[in-house]
This record gives C-alpha cells, structure tokens and sequence, in this order.
C-alpha cells in the first residue's frame, strides 16, 4: 500500500477539523454553564438548559472519540513512513 500525499494531508485535515469541533463545542458548553446562572434553581428554564448541557457534553464525548481515533490514523501512517524508512 503506497502512502500518498493526499492520504496523508487527509489524515491531517481529519485530525484538524475534529480538533476545531471539540473545541468549538467546549465552547458551546462553556457559554451554556455562564447562561445558566441567570435561572433560578429548579426553574423549567434552568432544568431545560441542564438537560441541553448534558447532551452537548455527550456531543463532546463524541467529537473526542472522533479526535481519538484521527489521532491513532495519523500515527499509524506516520508508524508506516517510518517503517519503510528502515534500511533493509
């Protein structure tokens, strides 16, 4: 199996693109936890918002199992490159 460029940069960019995802949606939450304050204990907003909350960290938990296993292809390309780098 011949390791192309596009490949490779292919594998860069799915590393990149679930790095940008994951961060945007920890900033998602993030704002979400500030916005939550302004509710009152108990109040049906709040609850609303706390369930919302609760399905974007189950989205983040998705997008970094998604960084994860872009991670693990890149170094496995990178193992392969290395690999038939060896003198033989």
């Amino acid at each position: 199996m011949e390791l192309s460029e596009e490949i490779i940069d292919q594998a860069y960019r799915a590393e990149a693109e679930a790095f940008s995802a994951l961060a945007q949606q920890e900033d998602k939450i993030r704002d979400m936890k500030l916005e939550i304050e302004e509710f009152k204990e108990g109040s049906a907003s709040r609850l609303k918002l706390e369930a919302q909350i609760t399905a974007e960290g189950d989205r983040a938990t998705e997008l970094f199992r998604e960084l994860k296993e872009a991670r693990d292809h890149l170094a496995h390309i990178r193992d392969v490159i290395a690999f038939r780098a060896l003198p033989k």
